[in-house]
């Protein structure tokens, strides 16, 4: 069997890919970090705008998650199934509402 080594790979993902709850704990550290660090750099400042985003679409997948008991019954998700799974709930919720907005034929 070959395998690459792991410290070649992606921290993050080879830390994470099983484990949503780690996912979130790191995901809140860059968050804060970038924060924190964007004060001090302002070249920082567009990067952490757009890992906020994603950070807090994340967290609200995670506290959605939590709510339901899910994280809680010993049922793994991994985070690109998390993911995938609040893009679904955003677009169903989002598209109907967007597109009474615009005419039909734009």
């Amino acid at each position: 069997m070959n395998h690459p080594w792991k410290y070649i790979l992606d921290q993050m993902e080879v830390e994470t890919a099983r484990n949503v709850k780690k996912a979130m704990i790191l995901s809140r550290y860059h968050n804060s970090a970038l924060n924190t660090m964007s004060g001090l750099i302002p070249g920082l400042m567009p990067l952490y705008i757009r890992y906020n985003l994603v950070h807090i679409a994340f967290e609200d997948g995670y506290s959605t998650l939590e709510s339901v008991d899910g994280g809680k019954q010993g049922d793994k998700i991994s985070v690109e199934e998390m993911l995938v799974s609040t893009k679904v709930l955003l677009v169903d919720n989002w598209l109907p509402a967007i597109l009474v907005l615009y005419p039909k034929h734009s």
